[in-house]
């Protein structure tokens, strides 16, 4: 009696209810070999590709079978598929003593037995390409090495199923921020997509973002291949105030196939702090009008610390901008007299030395 219908609380007592069945049929005990067989008949399935340790579901009555073949009938080994520019290239070992082997395809799942799906491959060969194929759809190939010498296929002849399929580049992701048309966008915004997802349950191997002054991105400005993020912030000096820009994104797997860009989006940057250019040293005046020039080391900081750590920020740029409409009516009273000067660079050469711990 078990308090769970599905899961691992209910696939133990249905493997070890297999194994029962394959050891009373066989009269083996050895659990090694016990195992080997279950895992040999499972039913392949493509939605637990690289989810369990077989990508497929129990099967008792394969299992039974390939346990009851007789030990020379092997299975065929390293079986691969792979996209090229005339087909899926098909490769495989034949193991020695298989008369032929005998290849199924389908597009929804891996045929589980010899007569599912189409027959596109019965030879002696180690390769074969499939040509009939059409991009963008998977395929789903399954290979038997058969032991016989009738032309009517025997059933106690045919070893244990190996399979291969199609890699799927990930499904393509969504913008989320900037919501599209956004305005007011800061300089150093947050991007943000949705999640990864691999039809094949590949890993995330990487991210690609863009941005570009036009919808085509025939004039990207920002181009950057990050690790397997869902979210970036766009680094300063990027963007420019008052610019309407177009942002996407994509995903690639494990296996180095990238999904398709997500559908820009638009975001228009926010506008320049009043004042900006003006009263001296880009928006710095006091410490301009203190020190004399826009260029002295001392401005620079303030302008940096300005630059790297305010105008990033919703509070900073607050304060930036209260900075830029009060502070020029002082700045011009600072620069006109000499003590003020003096007093003013003795207060602000400390705080430099302060904030630049910060830059």
């Amino acid at each position: 009696e078990y308090g769970y219908k599905s899961g691992t609380s209910m696939a133990t007592p249905f493997v070890a209810g297999v194994a029962g069945l394959i050891s009373s049929l066989t009269e083996e005990t050895d659990a090694v070999k016990l195992k080997k067989w279950i895992l040999q008949g499972i039913t392949r399935l493509p939605q637990w590709t690289n989810l369990t340790t077989t990508g497929g579901r129990l099967n008792a009555d394969e299992a039974l079978r390939v346990a009851s073949l007789p030990a020379y009938i092997l299975p065929v080994e390293n079986f691969t598929a792979e996209r090229t520019s005339s087909g899926v290239f098909l490769q495989w070992n034949k193991p020695s003593g298989a008369t032929y082997v005998m290849i199924r395809r389908s597009v929804d799942t891996f045929p589980s037995r010899w007569d599912e799906g189409e027959i596109i491959y019965t030879g002696t060969g180690n390769s074969f390409t499939d040509e009939d194929v059409t991009e963008g759809i998977p395929y789903y190939y399954t290979i038997w090495a058969y032991y016989g010498s009738t032309l009517e296929i025997e059933e106690d002849k045919i070893s244990a199923a190996s399979y291969a399929y199609t890699n799927s580049p990930p499904y393509r992701p969504e913008c989320i921020l900037p919501e599209d048309g956004a305005v007011d966008v800061s300089l150093t915004p947050l991007l943000k997509a949705t999640g990864f997802v691999d039809p094949d349950n590949d890993k995330h191997n990487a991210s690609q973002w863009q941005i570009a002054r036009d919808s085509s991105f025939s004039s990207i400005v920002w181009d950057s291949i990050s690790s397997p993020v869902t979210e970036i912030t766009v680094p300063l000096r990027k963007l420019s105030y008052s610019t309407k820009y177009y942002w996407r994104v994509r995903y690639q797997d494990e296996k180095g196939l990238w999904s398709e860009w997500a559908i820009s989006w638009s975001f228009t940057t926010e506008e320049a702090p009043s004042g900006g250019g003006g009263g001296g040293g880009g928006g710095c005046f006091i410490a301009t009008a203190a020190f004399g020039s826009p260029f002295e080391r001392h401005v620079q900081v303030f302008r940096e610390f300005r630059d790297r750590r305010l105008l990033t920020n919703r509070p900073g740029r607050a304060f930036v901008r209260w900075y830029y409409k009060h502070s020029p009516e002082y700045a011009n009273i600072i620069k006109r007299r000499h003590f003020l000067k003096l007093a003013v660079r003795i207060v602000l050469v400390p705080i430099s030395i302060i904030i630049r711990l910060f830059i």
